[in-house]
């Protein structure tokens, strides 16, 4: 699942924005995704509003997928696959 141009642009302006008022963005993002809290996030260029906007859960499973799919991409023989079985739990 990839975030949608939508999603990735009011990233791009929430990050922008906490990086304008000096916050460090990664972390007040993962605060916002974990919590929904929305003071995490600024209000200056109506960051705040549109963050409110997002699927979390859906921002939190991309963002897990981006960072861990080229790590543990399958073996061009298939047999070294750390997801074989399927899903956590399946087996």
């Amino acid at each position: 699942m990839d975030l949608t141009p939508q999603e990735r642009q009011v990233l791009e302006v929430v990050f922008t924005a906490l990086q304008e008022r000096g916050y460090d963005p990664a972390r007040q993002l993962a605060h916002f995704l974990v919590t929904g809290e929305p003071a995490y996030i600024t209000a200056h260029r109506g960051a705040r509003t549109q963050a409110q906007r997002l699927d979390r859960v859906r921002l939190v499973e991309a963002l897990v997928r981006a960072y861990l799919e080229p790590q543990f991409r399958p073996s061009s023989s298939g047999n070294d696959s750390p997801h074989e079985g399927g899903r956590a739990g399946s087996g």
